[in-house]
């Protein structure tokens, strides 16, 4: 092949293969710092946004434990404040003032915020049991 404007030959007749080889070459050279740089920019991007999304993830797992941690404390807040609305009941309607029962009250209130969830749930399930009999009764 001949370039028309000039005459000169940009490939040579007798080996066109190490023609072929000699022109990749040239034009690797010129464009191969090109394609370096931006590879490894590229590669530098990838790396930041990688730490960035394991920076992210482990704040999301620990704002979630946060917010596990909250809503068990919240559930049992509530649990606490349903048994303390129920005791006032007994106390008002005069059945904490037997003696056996209000020893187990003054202890249940010296204790209150250290109760597990199912013993809160087990004094919430008695005090219903004695204000229904309670008021069953008198009824």
């Amino acid at each position: 092949m001949k370039i028309v404007s000039t005459g000169i030959p940009d490939v040579y007749v007798d080996n066109i293969d190490k023609s072929k080889l000699d022109l990749a070459n040239k034009i690797i050279k010129i464009i191969y710092p090109l394609l370096d740089d931006i590879y490894s920019e590229k590669q530098n991007n990838a790396i930041s946004l990688k730490r960035e999304f394991e920076r992210k993830t482990f704040q999301v797992s620990n704002e979630k434990d946060n917010l596990e941690k909250l809503v068990i404390n919240y559930n049992q807040q509530k649990k606490i404040n349903k048994l303390l609305e129920r005791l006032s009941i007994l106390v008002s309607s005069g059945i904490a003032n037997s003696g056996s029962y209000r020893h187990e009250t003054v202890v249940l209130l010296k204790v209150i915020d250290t109760l597990s969830n199912d013993k809160l749930d087990y004094h919430l399930s008695e005090t219903i049991k004695t204000i229904n009999k309670r008021f069953s009764v008198s009824l």
